[in-house]
């Protein structure tokens, strides 16, 4: 398989000539309804996979709009992050990384953003505005300009992208440095400086690690599914290690999944075998075939598309209990981990829903445009849930929800004290 690498590096003030911005949008048109999923006959009629339209076609011609004339860099790639937003597909980005942002610690409460203190503590402060661009204005955009699979996506995109300097930016804050923050106080607008930095998503503290409990709970951290980051041997010896705990007859197993970002599906694979799932319960799978994503992925064909059938049952000892702790950040492997087990029952399911959908787009495909160098990622495959009955249900409840203000782990290992009672 061929390893994509970006080749070339443009200043966001570039100044592409009619011609380049023309021949890019036709590029990356033909590239996304080529490769994606999306634009294959014959889909099943859920909603995640036909809703799409109207938003795409008019994001498709704001893009083509752009034709025939000049254009920065900067102002092709905002309508760039437009069209592939549209297609409503979390996996599917523009790298334009590190993604810089106002320096705001704030949290998402029914419909509002809050700041909060030097603590991390939670304050009555509304924010209201931005450079006195009102809040609500930049919630919206942001939508628009990064992609959703579910309303948990769109607080996401609130909480994360309101604040991003590329919509600032187009709202007309051009200072390099930061803007103003408005903000709701004991029935007073009251505003502070605030300067930009670099986004962070709270993943920085996560490991991969094992430890038990009270000598009866073990509780398995998992920073993602890719050996690339957590190393062989890590997960490895995890494994190894939960085989030693069944033999001593341990019967409480917690997966902390919470900002565990995905990986590869072997290795979750692995790790369901290690706890007790001798057969895993699968949905369907309809990969996008075409030259692209057989060269980049090993697909058999260059054309047409392959169906796995789905198999939704399950196999498993009956005397391992499996808990799994998620939230917003769970995201790829980490939410098919969680959906395979708790449509199957095999799993409790404790924290908050994960941004990602309930059946979502997988496999990546990777592109680079040939004159302005914008690159990204759009997908080729679908990974539909076990559960055909729960398809358009596209946020997973958890069976146990855990306020953002309340300890995840905690909270599991009382609950399965309750449950022992």
């Amino acid at each position: 398989m061929e390893k994509f690498q970006s080749k070339i590096a443009r200043s966001p003030d570039f100044v592409l000539s009619a011609d380049q911005v023309t021949a890019d949008i036709e590029q990356l048109i033909t590239f996304t309804e080529d490769v994606h999923p999306l634009f294959l006959k014959g889909l099943p009629k859920y909603s995640f996979l036909t809703d799409f339209w109207e938003g795409y076609e008019i994001a498709k011609a704001n893009l083509l709009k752009m034709c025939g004339q000049p254009a920065t860099v900067a102002e092709l790639k905002y309508e760039v992050y437009k069209y592939i937003s549209s297609l409503n597909d979390a996996h599917a980005v523009i790298f334009d990384l590190p993604i810089s942002q106002l320096d705001i610690d704030w949290e998402w409460i029914d419909g509002k953003l809050y700041l909060l203190d030097e603590n991390g503590k939670l304050t009555d402060k509304e924010v209201v505005s931005l450079g006195n661009v009102p809040i609500e204005t930049l919630i919206q955009e942001a939508n628009i300009v990064f992609p959703s699979e579910n309303e948990i996506g769109k607080e996401y995109n609130a909480k994360v992208y309101a604040k991003s300097k590329v919509i600032l930016q187009h709202f007309g804050i051009e200072s390099s440095s930061g803007t103003t923050v408005e903000y709701l106080e004991n029935n007073q607008i009251k505003q502070m400086d605030c300067t930009y930095t670099n986004f962070q998503n709270g993943k920085e503290d996560k490991r991969t690690y094992l430890e038990l409990i009270d000598d009866d709970i073990v509780y398995i951290s998992l920073e993602d599914f890719a050996y690339a980051k957590t190393g062989l041997g890590e997960l490895k010896n995890i494994i190894d290690d939960i085989e030693e705990y069944k033999k001593m007859g341990i019967e409480n197993y917690i997966v902390d999944l919470a900002d565990n970002g995905g990986g590869i599906v072997p290795y979750a694979d692995d790790l369901m075998h290690a706890l007790g799932i001798e057969k895993i319960p699968r949905g369907e799978f309809i990969a996008r075939m075409s030259p692209l994503s057989q060269s980049q992925t090993g697909y058999i064909r260059s054309e047409g598309k392959g169906v796995v059938k789905a198999s939704p049952s399950v196999r498993r000892d009956e005397n391992i209990n499996i808990y799994i702790l998620m939230n917003e950040e769970s995201f790829s492997l980490a939410q098919m981990f969680a959906i395979r087990l708790s449509d199957s029952n095999a799993a409790t399911i404790i924290g908050r829903p994960s941004r990602q959908g309930t059946s979502f787009f997988c496999n990546p495909i990777y592109f680079e445009l040939n004159y302005s160098g914008i690159d990204g990622r759009v997908t080729s495959g679908i990974a539909i849930r076990p559960d055909e009955e729960k398809v358009e249900e596209p946020i997973l409840q958890p069976d146990v929800y855990v306020n953002k203000t309340e300890d995840i782990v905690q909270t599991a290992v009382d609950y399965i004290r309750k449950q022992s009672k």
